[in-house]
């Protein structure tokens, strides 16, 4: 399967011309397991944002709207939308005695970036450190009124108290890869 992704550029000439968004049907399992990853405690936030974005746009939301609601860039919301789409309408075209079971693990599979993809990590090792030493302490510790960190939360407090300018949330940085 051949994928497509626009640069930014390319894409706002896309979207200029009239293109339509893909179009993202869902039955009730595969929305049950999205919002199952949307709920997850374990599941890298990347991922997380991409079900909502597949969920959202199943629900008949404009790729525009889900810009506003949930705060992702435009050329991500239509990159994951279009990705889905291509996913499912291949999985569908398969033999129906041949293609893998629609699961919460081949969901996955779908919404995770392709090996290679995404830039490296741009944290130091010993800034790696300092910030997994931050995930032992209780996020309580640092004002947060949460029982477990997440992703998003250890990074904006290594930004915070200075570890690093910039801190990915991602599974990079981390060391969590799906």
């Amino acid at each position: 399967m051949v994928r497509i992704l626009l640069s930014r550029s390319h894409f706002s000439e896309v979207v200029r011309a009239g293109i339509q968004a893909a179009l993202v049907k869902l039955d009730t399992q595969e929305s049950a397991i999205l919002r199952k990853i949307i709920r997850s405690k374990t599941l890298d936030d990347s991922l997380k944002d991409r079900a909502q974005i597949v969920l959202a746009a199943s629900e008949g939301v404009t790729n525009r709207q889900i810009v506003r609601e949930h705060g992702f860039e435009e050329h991500r919301v239509s990159q994951w939308r279009t990705c889905w789409h291509e996913f499912h309408e291949h999985w569908k075209q398969l033999d129906p005695k041949l293609r893998p079971k629609m699961s919460a693990k081949l969901i996955r599979r779908w919404l995770v970036d392709a090996e290679g993809h995404g830039a490296d990590a741009t944290i130091t090792e010993e800034q790696r450190a300092l910030i997994l030493a931050v995930a032992c302490e209780s996020p309580e510790k640092s004002g947060y009124p949460h029982t477990h960190w997440t992703n998003r939360l250890l990074a904006a407090v290594g930004i915070r108290r200075g570890i690093a300018e910039y801190v990915s949330h991602g599974g990079k940085t981390f060391g969590h890869h799906e």
